[in-house]
């Protein structure tokens, strides 16, 4: 829908076409098109080699052989070789072995899709290993991190990254005498942020914190050295810091996500609902009617539950950002009414395995540029005070922007800094949601408690910057659904499952080096992972429907 208004490209003059030569041997194509490929690819930290041969054909004359070697220039593993064979204008042979190169359509009349297929071997160190877990457990407890002078110890705490001054957000978490605020700045910050928010929490002392570039690299955190600055990423140093902090619940927020109800907020309330047959006995407790999602797909809409509706209520069909768009309009992918839902259960172990919760966010919603660029807005959810949860084995995208972790999944806020800023946390629910079904964990999303008033985005930038979604979310979902690893600690699958990533080209290996140094730094700060309960086992993923317009 998006490409069809996209301008074609202006045609030759006539002029031009007169002092052009009608015709290009096939091989001079071939090294055009594969020049423009590579210096792409060059830009993107890939390094290429090409040899040029000519060898006799079956019909008298020579085939010249382009072959062209595609490497990680970081780290040296091949992401596979293209070869061009082209005989002097009378057609071209082309070996589409390499998974980078390999499309089961028609390339004359349609993309290449992504496959996942492995193009690394990782030949750095396993730290996690089960023949190393315990002893790296030891070191850290006996060489944990300090914590900082004066440094004030809160059990639930609210994550945010900027380089503005104090939104309204920030100052509505400060009215929230339980929490506390850690504020990870960046080089775009103003000197001055500091100042400014030191003076915004003057009257709660202890409870805002803001780590400048200068407080972020004294830390000593093993992972600080590798994020990058100016990437959303800047939040793992501010996560680390809450872990260390004596988080037992975090509120990972964007700056511009107004809590829609700041006088009673539900947040970690959530996690202790009662179920619709116990009423709750605490003025505190926000009812929420909790719903089991049936589906028996692996990926799951939440948004249309959860009735959008643009003004005047018009019923509005949305999908969060990097739901994968081959599924959108499958129809096994979403509910609509309470009726084709399941009923909520009773306080059980299942209820108290709810770990992480996503809030919806009404007004401007997670959605991507695709729709943000042909759809209007704002759009608000309609049903209040639901809970819907989501059953091991289902993929649903979640975000940084309004979600609620608890103790035991603190270890799934880690962003990769390998990618933008518009995937990492699309990447992070997808890792976080399959490690969940090996611990038993159970994730949901909340009828909104966030209203989004969103900073100056341009939708074409945030388009070109999603691009790794519209192209890879489905087939890195479907990998997933038949990934397992066979480490016995929660560290050694999250090390695994990075050096997966690295394999498949979805992450670089800074990536890997980033998880591995979180996890040790989770551990020096005092963070107990959970234990394994169970090795899920292979699920066959749905297949997305070809269109064939002939039918």
């Amino acid at each position: 829908m998006l490409l069809s208004r996209l301008p074609a490209p202006d045609d030759p003059s006539e002029d031009a076409k007169a002092r052009s030569p009608r015709w290009l041997p096939v091989a001079a194509i071939s090294v055009v098109a594969s020049t423009t490929i590579l210096l792409f690819m060059g830009l993107s930290g890939f390094t290429t080699s090409t040899i040029f041969s000519n060898t006799p054909n079956s019909w008298g004359g020579s085939t010249t052989t382009t072959t062209t070697t595609i490497s990680d220039s970081q780290n040296g593993g091949n992401l596979g070789t293209h070869k061009d064979d082209a005989s002097g204008g009378d057609g071209a042979a082309v070996d589409t072995s390499a998974g980078l190169f390999n499309n089961p359509l028609s390339e004359s009349s349609s993309g290449k899709l992504f496959k996942m297929q492995r193009i690394y071997d990782f030949k750095g160190n396993r730290m996690f290993t089960d023949n190393q877990i315990l002893d790296r457990r030891k070191a850290a407890r006996l060489s944990p991190h300090r914590m900082p002078k004066n440094s004030r110890t809160c059990e639930k705490w609210a994550v945010v990254t900027t380089i503005f001054s104090p939104t309204t957000t920030v100052k509505q978490l400060l009215e929230f005498k339980e929490w506390c605020v850690v504020v990870a700045g960046d080089k775009k910050s103003p000197p001055e942020s500091k100042e400014e928010y030191e003076r915004v929490s003057k009257d709660k002392p202890g409870h805002l914190v803001y780590l400048s570039p200068h407080d972020q690299s004294s830390l000593g955190y093993g992972t600080t050295p590798l994020l990058n600055w100016n990437h959303f990423g800047r939040k793992n140093v501010a996560f680390i810091y809450a872990i260390q902090h004596g988080a037992k619940v975090i509120y990972d927020v964007d700056d511009d996500n107004v809590l829609s109800e700041p006088k009673e907020p539900p947040l970690d309330a959530l996690f202790e609902l009662p179920s619709s047959q116990q009423p709750s006995s605490s003025s505190r407790h926000h009812q929420h009617e909790v719903i089991w999602a049936p589906t028996t797909h692996h990926l799951f809409n939440p948004y249309p539950y959860f009735d959008p509706q643009k003004p005047k209520k018009q019923p509005e069909f949305i999908w969060p950002r990097g739901f994968p768009l081959e599924f959108v309009n499958d129809k096994r992918t979403f509910i609509i009414n309470d009726g084709e839902s399941s009923s909520s259960p009773p306080i059980d172990d299942k209820m108290r395995n709810v770990t992480l919760i996503q809030s919806l966010a009404g007004h401007d919603p997670d959605v991507d540029a695709i729709y943000r660029l042909t759809r209007e807005l704002p759009i608000d959810f309609t049903k209040r005070k639901k809970l819907l949860l989501l059953p091991s084995g289902v993929f649903a995208p979640t975000n940084a922007q309004a979600a609620l972790f608890r103790s035991d999944a603190l270890w799934a806020v880690l962003l990769p800094v390998t990618v933008h800023g518009r995937v990492t946390d699309i990447w992070r629910s997808y890792f976080a949601e399959r490690l969940m079904w090996d611990l038993g964990h159970v994730m949901g999303f909340s009828s909104s408690f966030a209203t989004q008033y969103r900073n100056p985005h341009s939708y074409l930038a945030d388009f070109e910057s999603e691009s790794q979604l519209y192209l890879r979310a489905g087939a890195l979902t479907s990998f997933l659904c038949q990934w397992k690893s066979s480490e016995g600690s929660l560290e050694g699958r999250i090390e695994d499952l990075f050096i997966t990533m690295y394999e498949y080209g979805i992450l670089h290996i800074k990536d890997v080096q980033l998880a591995q140094s979180f996890i040790l730094d989770l551990l020096k700060a005092g963070y107990i992972f959970p234990p394994i309960k169970k090795s899920w086992g292979l699920r066959e993923p749905e297949t997305a429907q070809i269109v064939d317009g002939r039918k």
